[in-house]
């Protein structure tokens, strides 16, 4: 008896009243302890009532300067638990919105909405427009589901870096063995700034399997900035992973002096000691200590605080 009132009560003040009502409904659609044919009469209940007219209604409601935070809390999951019919057009309706406020509360529906928007999410992965495609990505990212990351890989490729960059990111949330494998081959691509932002994912993780493929990239010979900045990428990344395997290659750095190119050098000992400070291993005593005394002030401040960050593991 409910539905035909509520589709025929969509004005601004029955607001409240509706959303009173989606949220009962839902109760007993879910409720473990509602009779069996309470639950099917509420399933079928919301099933009708999933129009594009209502949900548009409820995203109104949800987006309204008036809602509280209670209330969008409340809307948030109702227009989730509609499901794909919801999420369909929701994803919609984000592809047209214009405040990033906004983009945020849809994006959210989504998010709770789960597996169910994946598809509907990956369809928008082809869309032409850029900041479809990246919001579509941000959205999987914070999904975290593992068979999204074969239509994901493709889109480091994207024409728009914008694209590129939020791939990487929703990539280091997805997290995985697969998802690490991507960002190691990630790290050798042409763009600079992508295989950084790769290096640096790769340590937010705590990649401990990416270990090789840093040293590796640590141990590279050239002084270019270029150069100099992915080496140091890669030293904070071997420093957030915490792994003890790369000691040994961080205290020859930071003991590693030249006459020439010595700025770029310096940066180098202030990375690593900077890192050997966050791994923590005792074995790095002796090298921190020496370089509290060496000549560039930037790697004597570095490898104080490592000194104080190793106290602090092994007191």
């Amino acid at each position: 008896e409910v539905i035909p009132l509520l589709l025929l009560s969509l004005t601004e003040e029955n607001r409240g009243l509706i959303l009173q009502a989606f949220v009962l409904i839902c109760r007993f659609a879910t409720g473990k302890s509602f009779s069996e044919s309470r639950r099917e009469y509420a399933t079928n209940a919301l099933r009708q009532l999933a129009t594009d007219e209502m949900i548009d209604y409820l995203v109104s409601s949800l987006l309204s300067p008036r809602a509280t935070d209670k209330s969008r809390q409340a809307l948030t999951q109702v227009l989730a638990f509609l499901d794909d019919k919801s999420a369909r057009r929701v994803m919609a309706l984000l592809t047209r919105e214009k405040s990033a406020a906004n983009r945020k509360l849809l994006a959210a529906v989504l998010i709770l909405t789960g597996s169910t928007a994946v598809p509907i999410l990956q369809e928008h992965l082809l869309d032409d427009r850029w900041y479809v495609v990246r919001n579509a990505v941000a959205i999987l990212g914070e999904i975290r589901q593992q068979d999204c990351l074969v239509h994901l890989t493709p889109l480091l490729q994207h024409k728009d870096l914008r694209v590129c960059r939020e791939t990487i990111r929703a990539l280091t949330k997805i997290g995985g063995p697969r998802a690490i494998n991507i960002l190691l081959q990630t790290t050798i691509n042409s763009d600079q700034e992508l295989r950084r932002q790769a290096l640096l994912s790769l340590g937010a993780i705590r990649a401990a399997s990416a270990v090789p493929t840093l040293l590796k990239i640590v141990k590279k010979e050239g002084w270019s900035r270029d150069s100099v900045d992915l080496r140091k990428d890669a030293i904070r990344s071997l420093g957030e992973i915490r792994s003890s395997d790369e000691v040994p290659e961080l205290k020859l750095i930071v003991d590693k002096r030249r006459i020439f190119r010595r700025q770029r050098c310096d940066e180098l000992r202030v990375a690593a000691a900077t890192a050997l400070g966050d791994i923590g291993d005792e074995r790095a005593r002796a090298t921190l200590e020496k370089a509290t005394h060496d000549k560039s002030p930037d790697v004597a401040r570095a490898a104080n605080k490592a000194l104080k960050l190793l106290d602090k593991v092994t007191p």
